[in-house]
């Protein structure tokens, strides 16, 4: 046997669950933004690290007119490497 509420606890009800509602769009767009922030700044380190192989290949090809002179590229490709915690 359901019981009818009164208008005050109506009212209550609604107010709760509208306040539920809020929140959880509030927490939902602060994790979207959140995870925006995170995937930028992934995208500006590997342009960092792009750019410093990039920098290290214009600056080392000149020099290499052999296949035994890569051993500079390799050299410093791999200090590069060492020197980065993000790269695997």
């Amino acid at each position: 046997m359901l019981r009818k509420f009164s208008l005050q606890a109506q009212l209550i009800i609604a107010i709760i669950v509208s306040l539920l509602l809020v929140t959880t769009a509030l927490q939902i767009t602060h994790i979207v933004q959140e995870r925006r922030a995170l995937i930028q700044a992934e995208r500006e380190r590997s342009q960092a690290l792009i750019a410093s192989v990039e920098n290290i290949i214009e600056a080392v090809s000149p020099l290499i007119t052999r296949l035994e002179d890569i051993t500079e590229l390799d050299a410093q490709l791999t200090a590069l490497v060492r020197g980065n915690e993000d790269v695997d």
